[in-house]
């Protein structure tokens, strides 16, 4: 055997090598997956057969309960519910109602017969709203809870009563500057920046400081003017002092003093005309003339804004500094639309930053905008506060807190009320023990005392303050048995099913004798 023939030979070793290797991991995998699918198969053919057994446990339990239900009720003066006409619902969802126990279709919970003293109280609780509806004060259904039951739940009663209010309203809002304490700074010459004082934002001046040195051949040119008007002037009056008496009074000499003062007036007011103060026009007199010009800072505050550097060539028009003084400042808080009614011009306002904790800032109200955020639905509120020390910045975050007293008023609890939309509801006591009536009120603003009574309750009533919640469930369960099974019956549960089952996409069987129950 030649060397090609050995190694043809090898290469057909390898690939049958390979082949078998590929068939045993194909088989491998084929029957780990039929071992699993028969797994499978096996939980669920187990867990199929356990449901079916609960299910017949829980109809033979809910049968031998009704039975004992049904046999205290007849050992309780005719309680009881015939076989016949005995319904079972969900107390997860009280709209589906069966004539038969088992699940719920929905949520696969046991179904709980309806107690015969649901019906006795439907009868006792219309006759309560009868005479509550005669006297114009019942909106909502009475509901009937044991005594017993109250305490099992935690029912707490409280009092409406009348006391006098507090208001915090609380906003939020940033530190601004006050618009009237800002100023720019520009030059009603152009020229050339000789020296640049005022060289960085965020300087600290002080009024008359000096900012920037310019020169300017036009305002050159115009000290110079005032300055030989000046001289003639002073030339003038000293050939009026050496003269007699008589040529004093001469008409000519008057004229010439006359047009001398007229000509040093008007230099001097084309020198103000470009700004200079009077201080600045007198050191002309005083001084040798120079052709340059030092701007001074015209009041006392911080450069936040600088747009000159030494050298520059500068026009009228151009603003160079904007400086502001924040001594004082704005606070611009964001107030909501249930709070517009309560502020007032004028106001104490505490303000609170959290860089500087337990020291508090006293402001006023200066100003309410007469327009709200399309957004948000705020108001803007400008509070002014004095900043003496600086201690504030503009550009800070800061809560604005503004306390207000608003008399006696009627008030109730914020934990009584429950709102619904938009409308609101408290739970009054009945004149039984057991008896709560759902009353809806009309309710002001909130204050630190609870919520400002408008309509619908009196000082001294007792209203629920603690397991409303509970109540108002036990509510809505209760009304939506007695919708279902008083006013529309098995026909007005099994169409809400249907509507139900249409909206959430699954298809329900009812729960009659004659149909099945499909399960999902």
């Amino acid at each position: 055997m030649n060397m090609r023939s050995k190694r043809v030979f090898f290469l057909i070793l390898r690939v049958l090598f390979v082949a078998v290797m590929v068939s045993l991991a194909t088989f491998a995998v084929f029957t780990f997956l039929l071992d699993n699918f028969r797994h499978v198969e096996y939980i669920n053919e187990k867990a199929v057969k356990e449901k079916a057994v609960n299910e017949k446990d829980g109809e033979e339990k809910a049968g031998e309960e009704k039975a004992g239900k049904e046999k205290a009720g007849e050992e309780k003066a005719g309680k009881h519910i015939s076989a016949e006409h005995q319904k079972y619902y969900c107390p997860m969802h009280p709209s589906y109602v069966s004539d038969r126990p088992g699940k719920c279709p929905i949520c696969g919970m046991d179904l709980v017969p309806v107690e015969q003293d649901m019906t006795e109280q439907g009868a006792k609780e219309s006759e309560l709203r009868g005479e509550e509806k005669e006297r114009g004060k019942l909106s909502a259904e009475a509901i009937k809870i044991s005594p017993y039951r109250q305490q099992l739940i935690g029912v707490r009663y409280t009092k409406v009563r009348v006391t006098d209010l507090e208001k915090e309203i609380r906003g939020v809002g940033y530190i601004d500057y006050d618009e009237r304490l800002v100023k720019s700074i520009s030059l009603r010459f152009s020229g050339w920046i000789e020296k640049l004082w005022a060289n960085w934002e965020g300087k600290f001046v002080r009024k008359g400081e000096p900012l920037l040195t310019v020169f300017s051949p036009e305002l050159a040119s115009s000290k110079w003017d005032y300055l030989i008007a000046l001289k003639s002037m002073k030339e003038l009056q000293s050939q009026a002092q050496d003269r007699s008496p008589q040529d004093r009074a001469s008409h000519d000499r008057e004229l010439l003093s006359r047009d001398a003062e007229k000509l040093l007036s008007s230099a001097k007011f084309k020198l103000k005309l470009f700004g200079l103060t009077d201080e600045q026009i007198r050191s002309i007199d005083e001084t040798d003339y120079d052709p340059y010009i030092t701007i001074l800072s015209p009041f006392t505050g911080f450069i936040i804004k600088k747009n000159v550097f030494e050298g520059e060539f500068v026009e009228p028009e151009k603003e160079l500094f904007k400086i502001a003084d924040t001594s004082r400042l704005w606070m611009l808080i964001e107030i909501y639309e249930d709070d517009i009614p309560f502020v007032k011009v004028g106001q104490r306002v505490k303000i609170i930053v959290s860089y500087l904790p337990g020291k508090d800032f006293i402001g006023k109200v200066s100003y309410i905008y007469p327009y709200l955020d399309r957004t948000l639905r705020t108001l803007k509120v400008r509070v002014e506060v004095q900043n003496p020390k600086y201690e504030l910045k503009p550009g800070m975050y800061a809560t604005a807190l503004i306390n207000l007293n608003l008399g006696k008023n009627l008030v109730v609890d914020d934990d009584a009320v429950v709102f619904s939309g938009d409308r609101a509801y408290v739970f009054l006591k009945g004149a039984e023990p057991d008896v709560i009536i759902p009353k809806e009120v009309k309710l002001g603003g909130k204050t630190n005392q609870g919520y400002i009574v408008l309509e619908g309750l009196n000082e001294g009533d007792e209203v629920v303050a603690s397991a409303n919640f509970l109540i108002d469930s036990e509510s809505k369960l209760k009304s939506a048995l007695r919708a279902f099974m008083g006013e529309n019956g098995e026909d007005g549960a099994n169409e809400y099913m249907h509507g139900e089952n249409m909206r959430g996409g699954m298809q329900y069987q009812s729960e009659h004798p004659e149909h099945h129950h499909h399960e999902h």
